[in-house]
This record gives C-alpha cells, structure tokens and sequence, in this order.
C-alpha cells in the first residue's frame, strides 16, 4: 500500500496544475476565482466539487456525479481539504 501511496504522490506532483504546499498537500485547481486574490476564509460558505480517490484508484467519495456541487462552510472540512482553500 505505501509504494501505491509513493506512486500516486509522484504522479499527482508531475501533474500539470498541481501544487504541493509545505504540508505536502497537493491542490490540483480546476478552475480559478476571476479574482485571482480572493480566497476563502475559515468563516467563509462555498460551493465545490471534490472527487477523493486511494493510491489504488478506487474512489472513496465524490461529488462530481451530482447535479450541482456541494454547498458548506470551510470551517465544516478537513484539515488537509481546508490548507488547500486557504
């Protein structure tokens, strides 16, 4: 399972539009704010779409089969999802 891990992080990192931040997240944004300097707060509501997946591909959760994207509150996710927000 680690080397599965080790693949999928080298992948994701070579992948064009993917950032890694200093936490070693990586943030592949599909589409960009028109304000490029607007950013979220941890107060902040916002709509996405996410698509989790393990080192092996298998898809643990998404959103991306729904209509419209999920509505909710940063404060409401993750550490990991809420570091690639702000």
């Amino acid at each position: 399972f680690m080397k599965a891990g080790e693949s999928m992080l080298k992948t994701m990192s070579e992948t064009e539009g993917v950032e890694t931040l200093p936490s070693g997240v990586r943030v592949h944004m599909l589409e960009k704010a028109a304000n490029e300097n607007q950013r979220p707060t941890a107060a902040s509501a916002i709509k996405l779409h996410y698509h989790g997946t393990l080192p092996d591909g298998t898809v643990f959760d998404s959103s991306l089969g729904n209509e419209e994207p999920m509505s909710l509150a940063v404060g409401q996710l993750i550490p990991g999802f809420k570091e690639g927000l702000l």
